[in-house]
């Protein structure tokens, strides 16, 4: 309903931005019979060439400005989405990685690589922070990356990417 007065609203405005130059035209020459002088109509369109190519030029710019703010809205999204892809990739390849690693060596993890592994989830989960639209997906998947940066197991890997595939599959983007 409110968007609806909002348009009802532009609507009056148009037409009263509209109408206002031919009224003032009318008003103003009131008391003078219609031409049937070609010049004098002549006059009067390029009076009203004049004032709506104004208008027109204004509403252009608003309009330009809008669809530029659209389209960089959609482009911080897109950017987003791509770092946080990218860096959960990043953080499965490494996890992979560690977790040959130490199977083949028999060993338990290092510090170094479990520290490796958290900074990377921080800053998946920065990027999360800063997802510029409001999505559902997004703590389901930030808890996910809290679990693997807390314990930075292969079932915590599993669990994140399962999460992490929802949140894919799921994005409200075109």
């Amino acid at each position: 309903m409110n968007n609806k007065c909002i348009i009802n609203g532009l609507v009056i405005l148009v037409f009263l931005i509209l109408i206002t130059p031919v009224v003032v035209y009318t008003f103003h020459f009131w008391d003078y019979e219609i031409s049937n002088n070609p010049a004098d109509w002549a006059n009067f369109g390029s009076y009203i060439g004049g004032v709506y190519s104004v208008i027109t030029a204004i509403a252009a710019i608003f309009i330009t400005y809008k669809i530029n703010n659209v389209n960089n809205a959609k482009y911080r999204l897109e950017k987003c989405v791509d770092s946080i892809i990218i860096t959960i990739a990043d953080i499965e390849q490494d996890v992979k990685e560690t977790q040959e690693k130490y199977i083949a060596l028999r060993i338990p993890w290092e510090k170094d690589d479990i520290s490796r592994i958290t900074r990377k989830c921080i800053i998946a989960k920065y990027y999360l922070k800063t997802f510029p639209i409001k999505y559902d997906q997004i703590d389901v998947l930030r808890e996910s990356l809290t679990t693997l940066s807390e314990h930075a197991t292969t079932e915590n890997l599993k669990k994140l990417l399962e999460k992490y595939s929802i949140f894919i599959a799921n994005l409200p983007i075109e």
